[in-house]
């Protein structure tokens, strides 16, 4: 590959992973009342469901939008490890955004797929079945550890109290499930489009 390959093989790679993470964000962020009936969230915890959803809106407000700096639930406790796992994971989250953002504009300045061979996007989607393949080996339990020991090392703040930090019975585990699932398979279609596109064109 030309130096010019490997640029804009890593513009349409990265492209795709911070897409990918945006757009399961978003897709949770507007479809969390669906959770709330599926595991029947207000009757185990014995609250309405607009307080559910209102507490985790003002969560996902904080995550997602760069002018938003304090984190304050309307009507739930929070410890200060808790927030402070919940600013970092804001950092990680406005990262993603400028990744997607600059890789936009690359992409846009160098033509970056008319360069990157099919062989490229073939490799990059073996990423998910690969991690997917572990998940199902050691359970999502273990995966769902080791994802946040890689992600926060030596931080244990992602361990929450329940009775410091409920916001966590709000976000059961399964929704975490979910949003993986939802994430490979977006991040699977991008990356098999992009393949059989590249194919296509005879960029091999």
């Amino acid at each position: 590959m030309t130096r010019r390959a490997w640029i804009s093989g890593v513009l349409m790679s990265f492209w795709g992973l911070s897409a990918s993470i945006l757009l399961t964000i978003w897709i949770f962020d507007l479809a969390y009342p669906l959770f709330l009936d599926l595991w029947d969230l207000p009757k185990s915890l014995g609250w309405p469901a607009e307080r559910l959803a209102r507490n985790v809106a003002v969560l996902m407000d904080y995550l997602t939008l760069p002018w938003i700096n304090q984190l304050k639930f309307p009507d739930l406790p929070a410890s200060e490890s808790g927030l402070y796992h919940f600013q970092v994971v804001k950092y990680l989250f406005h990262f993603c955004q400028l990744v997607f953002v600059g890789t936009s504009l690359g992409i846009a300045f160098q033509k970056s797929w008319l360069w990157v061979p099919a062989s490229w996007y073939r490799l990059w989607a073996l990423i998910p079945l690969g991690l997917g393949f572990l998940a199902v080996l050691v359970g999502f339990d273990q995966f769902f550890i080791w994802f946040h020991q890689v992600l926060f090392p030596g931080d244990q703040t992602w361990l929450f109290d329940p009775r410091l930090d409920p916001i966590i019975l709000l976000l059961p585990q399964d929704v975490f499930l979910l949003s993986f699932i939802c994430w490979g398979i977006l991040y699977e279609l991008y990356f098999s489009l992009c393949f059989f596109a590249t194919k296509k064109s005879g960029l091999s």
